[in-house]
């Protein structure tokens, strides 16, 4: 029980930090970190390596989430929130990383391609919010069983609910993504209204 009020308080935090961070973060191009990454790689390779976090392992969450309800498998829905709580949570340096790799990114790209850097960037960071709430409500299910138990199963299932559509938010977010570098995925229609990013190339 130590273990999971610990993990539980480690997902609070996490949650925490990543919702009131990330925009006064990334957004500061002063910073000595705008154009750097983590241990000597580059934000945009932090960023490829890490976004299938939040769209394949929240597949393995919602999948796990929903066997255990289907079966009232208390350990597997357990097990269910707390990867659903993890990756859902992982948006957030998905986010950060991807728009510090902009600064690096953006300067290389043709007229088109960039039109689709800043759509990927518009849709992560005005539907991120998305991945936050399904973080929160995975964390309220795994506290709710001690203390209001009958609430534990609605929370549950909404947890579910809303990880279904913040799967489906992730894979819009990253079919814009896909077009940046990969023409074959192009339909022959530029974005509509892509507006130009504010995380502008400055020289550091």
């Amino acid at each position: 029980m130590q273990q999971m009020k610990t993990l539980k308080n480690l997902l609070i935090l996490l949650i925490t930090v990543s919702a009131t961070a990330s925009t006064a973060l990334a957004h500061d191009m002063n910073m000595a970190s705008s154009k750097k990454g983590l241990f000597g790689l580059k934000p945009e390779y932090l960023h490829v390596l890490s976004n299938p976090l939040p769209t394949h392992g929240l597949v393995i969450g919602i999948a796990m989430l929903a066997f255990g309800l289907l079966r009232r498998n208390q350990s597997l829905k357990i097990a269910g929130l707390v990867v659903t709580a993890i990756c859902a949570a992982s948006a957030w340096p998905v986010l950060y990383f991807g728009q510090h790799g902009y600064n690096n990114l953006a300067p290389m790209l043709d007229d088109e391609s960039h039109q689709w850097l800043d759509e990927h960037m518009r849709r992560a960071e005005q539907f991120i919010y998305f991945f936050y709430g399904t973080a929160v409500l995975a964390v309220a299910a795994l506290a709710c069983p001690k203390k209001f138990p009958k609430a534990c199963t609605s929370l549950v299932v909404l947890t579910l609910a809303l990880g279904v559509v913040s799967l489906g938010i992730g894979g819009w977010i990253a079919r814009a993504g896909g077009q940046i570098s990969h023409s074959e995925f192009r339909t022959g229609q530029e974005p509509e209204n892509a507006p130009a990013h504010q995380h502008s190339n400055t020289n550091n």
